[in-house]
C-alpha cells in the first residue's frame, strides 16, 4: 500500500516505483484510494469475496498500478486466562493483616510500658472472634474461581537476642483465671529468657494463612492450592521482668 514518502526526491521515486506520473501528489493519490475504498462500501463486496462473513475487506490501489482486494481477518476473542491464573490474581487482591495479640501476664507498669516475668510461662492467644479470614472471588467471561484464604497458625518473635521464635498451630488458648505462672498453653506459650533491665523488647507477632481455591475453567469444575500467606508482624513492645521472692519476718512490727 502506498504511503507518504519523506521528502519530495523520495516522493518523486515512489510515484515512479508505483507507475504513477510525478506530478502525482500523494494527496491526489490518497484521494483516488479513498474514492475507491467508500465505492466498495456503499455498493457492498461481492458474496464470495475474501472475508464475506466475517472480518473485513479493504482495497489498496494506486493510479496506473495494481489494484485489489485484501482480506483483515476478524480479530480473535482474547485467550480467556486459566483458573490457576485467577487463584493468584485472587490471593494477590487480598493483604492478610495480623489481628490483636493478647499475651499473659500482661501487666501495665507506672512507666507506661507493659510486663511479664522472665522464665514464666507466657501465653499468646488471638480471640477467636478475630480468628477469621478471607474469600476473594475473580471472574473473566466463564471463568471463575473463588479462594478460601484461612489463619492456620500464630508465629510469635521475641527478638531479645535469647528466646527462640514460637510457631503455634491455631489462634491459641485463652488463659483461665487462678493458672499457675508456671503452667503452659496447651497451645501457645513461651518462656522468655533475658530480662530488659529498664527497656522493652520489640516482641513481634505474625499470622500464617492458608490459601485453596475452587473454580470453573469454562468447562469443569477444578480447585487447587496455593502458597501460604504471611501478615506483616505487628509489634508488641514487652518488658520481661525478674521476680524476687520477698522474704516477710511474721514476728516483725508494721
Amino acid at each position: 500500500m502506498y504511503q507518504a514518502p519523506a521528502d519530495a526526491a523520495a516522493d518523486a521515486a515512489a510515484a515512479a516505483a508505483a507507475g504513477v506520473d510525478e506530478a502525482a501528489s500523494y494527496a491526489e493519490i490518497k484521494a483516488y484510494a479513498d474514492a475507491l475504498a467508500q465505492a466498495i462500501h456503499d455498493q457492498g463486496a461481492k458474496q464470495g469475496s475474501p472475508n464475506w462473513e466475517d472480518g473485513s475487506v479493504v482495497v489498496a490501489s494506486c493510479p496506473g498500478g495494481q489494484s485489489g482486494y485484501y482480506a483483515i481477518p476478524e480479530a480473535g476473542a482474547p485467550a480467556l486466562p486459566s483458573p490457576q491464573e485467577l487463584a493468584v490474581q485472587a490471593s494477590a487482591s487480598v493483604t492478610v493483616v495480623t489481628p490483636p495479640v493478647v499475651f499473659s501476664p500482661y501487666w501495665a507498669l507506672d512507666d507506661g510500658r507493659f510486663a511479664t516475668l522472665k522464665n514464666a510461662e507466657t501465653w499468646v492467644w488471638i480471640d477467636p472472634v478475630d480468628w477469621s479470614g478471607y474469600a476473594p472471588r475473580v471472574e473473566a467471561g466463564p471463568v471463575w474461581v473463588e479462594a478460601t484464604i484461612t489463619p492456620i497458625q500464630i508465629v510469635v518473635s521475641p527478638n531479645d537476642g535469647v528466646t527462640e521464635s514460637l510457631t503455634c498451630e491455631g489462634p491459641g488458648t485463652p488463659i483461665s483465671e487462678g493458672v499457675p505462672l508456671s503452667e503452659p498453653s496447651p497451645t501457645c506459650s513461651l518462656r522468655f529468657a533475658q530480662q530488659t533491665d529498664g527497656n522493652s523488647w520489640p516482641v513481634g507477632v505474625q499470622v500464617v494463612y492458608s490459601v485453596s481455591w475452587v473454580g470453573f475453567d469454562g468447562t469443569v469444575n477444578v480447585s487447587g492450592t496455593l502458597e501460604n500467606l504471611i501478615s506483616a508482624p505487628a509489634t508488641y513492645p514487652l518488658a520481661v521482668l525478674s521476680s524476687k521472692t520477698r522474704l516477710v519476718d511474721p514476728n516483725a512490727s508494721d
